[in-house]
């Protein structure tokens, strides 16, 4: 798949309208690499960017979770099962 402008803002778009707060910015060490979860944020970094269907999985991890826990969610998030089959169903229903 390429990755068009206009397919990441309609991405960012959606997430904006779910709440959900974008960054740009370099992320030095992660996994997936393009995208981080930052203290509640999504942190992309363009220059990485490989995949759009990583914003959206990395964004299911926090549209699932109750305001506190995103606020506290950094990094590694994804060592609950439930929490990560969760983040699949959301970024999958997205992605439609």
């Amino acid at each position: 798949m390429t990755i068009t402008h206009a397919l990441v803002v309609s991405i960012f778009k959606f997430m904006a309208d779910c709440g959900l707060v974008i960054l740009e910015g370099n992320i030095e060490e992660s996994f997936p690499p393009d995208v981080l979860i930052d203290h509640g944020t999504l942190r992309i970094d363009y220059g990485k960017l490989l995949y759009p269907g990583d914003i959206l999985h990395e964004a299911g991890h926090l549209a699932v979770m109750s305001p506190e826990s995103r606020n506290r969610a950094h990094v590694n998030i994804g060592t609950n099962g439930g929490e990560e089959m969760a983040a699949l169903a959301w970024s999958y229903a997205a992605s439609l």
